[in-house]
């Protein structure tokens, strides 16, 4: 016997997706996080992804004045 499709709540699948990896789980949910933090940084809404992303773009800011005005921080 050869399972060709998969019937789920009404859904009809590939029975490749009983072939998953936990490595294919990994880079789903990594890709769904990459989203989520682009999504948040570009409605200016701080979120626990985005929060790291905005923290850096503050400092490279802070260094760009620093290198124009020559100001050094103690």
């Amino acid at each position: 016997m050869h399972v060709e499709k998969v019937l789920q709540d009404g859904g009809l699948f590939n029975a490749k997706v009983l072939d998953i990896s936990t490595d294919d789980i990994k880079a789903k949910f990594l890709a769904g996080a990459n989203l989520q933090a682009a999504l948040s940084l570009g409605a200016g809404y701080s979120t626990k992804l985005s929060a790291p992303h905005t923290l850096l773009a503050g400092f490279k800011n802070l260094v760009a004045v620093s290198c124009a005005t020559g100001f050094k921080f103690p």
